[in-house]
């Protein structure tokens, strides 16, 4: 039944706008190519999820699957000038450790990995980027631990009108309620 919902707001979503206000981030994400996030009654975010992650992440993390003496491989990758940690996530099959690598100032630390690795013997059965899920964009929106870029930081890597929004500050963000417009004074 998910399924079918799922595929109908998709095929509506083709020819209609379609609003759906769900909680249930793992579906927003699996259903919508466009996400507006409200907070306190002021919208914090609208954008693609894909683009609010890019933009939110300070860090993009590596989940490194390789085989060697834990102790001696986590040692080594903590020791990598760019790299802010390294935790070992655990053995995934005999003598194969995944970890955890979370750069410095969101610098690339992939060829200096592998460069370790190399020079240790240390065979790489995986190297993938960490993404964050809604449930973290949301969260980490709504707990006021973001702050967005000015709009001189922030340039759009494409041309989508949805890449182009930012993620709005939430002092521009008023939402017309509270204007008045009634001319009173008091």
């Amino acid at each position: 039944q998910i399924i079918e919902i799922r595929n109908l707001i998709k095929e509506l979503g083709k020819n209609h706008t379609v609003i759906l206000s769900s909680h249930i981030l793992p579906e927003v994400q699996a259903i919508c190519e466009r996400v507006i996030v409200i907070n306190d009654g002021k919208i914090i975010a609208d954008d693609t999820p894909d683009h609010l992650a890019r933009a939110m992440s300070d860090e993009s993390g590596l989940a490194v699957r390789l085989e060697g003496p834990v102790t001696e491989v986590n040692n080594a990758l903590r020791a990598l000038p760019a790299v802010h940690s390294c935790n070992p996530l655990g053995e995934r099959e005999k003598g194969v450790f995944e970890y955890l690598v979370e750069p410095e100032n969101g610098a690339d630390i992939r060829r200096d990995v592998f460069r370790i690795a190399a020079e240790k013997n240390w065979p790489i059965l995986s190297m993938k980027s960490t993404e964050m899920s809604l449930e973290e964009i949301f969260l980490k929106l709504t707990s006021g631990e973001y702050v967005a870029p000015s709009k001189e930081e922030s340039s759009p890597k494409s041309d989508s009108k949805a890449d182009k929004k930012s993620i709005k500050d939430k002092k521009s963000a008023a939402p017309a309620a509270d204007q008045n417009t009634e001319g009173s004074e008091e």
